[in-house]
């Protein structure tokens, strides 16, 4: 299992590191099985689409560096909090739905 999850940190890494270069402004992290967002996101400020659904993750978190956020997708994942959004003011679109909400 801890190879798994450490092939996973690896690839969302490379993914991060290939859309730094390329000044992407979308990125798709889905189905990676991580357990947390990678704290190197918050290096591209430039992302207006985020994909992290199918996924493992506990909390939104990482992601206040990405103002230009217009669309997250953070569904399918194990989030029980709706927080640390405040940054995103430039957000449109967000799903989090098939996760463990239980208040807005």
């Amino acid at each position: 299992m801890l190879k798994i999850k450490v092939m996973s940190l690896k690839i969302a890494l490379e993914k991060i590191e290939r859309a730094k270069k390329r000044n992407a402004t979308g990125l798709n992290l889905s189905g990676l099985n991580l357990k947390e967002v990678p704290e190197e996101i918050g290096q591209l400020k430039q992302l207006t689409t985020l994909y992290l659904y199918d996924n493992q993750i506990g909390e939104i978190e990482n992601l206040e560096q990405l103002t230009q956020l217009t669309q997250l997708y953070q569904n399918n994942n194990q989030i029980e909090e709706i927080k640390n959004l405040e940054q995103l003011t430039q957000l449109t679109m967000l799903y989090l739905y098939n996760n463990q909400i239980e208040e807005i």
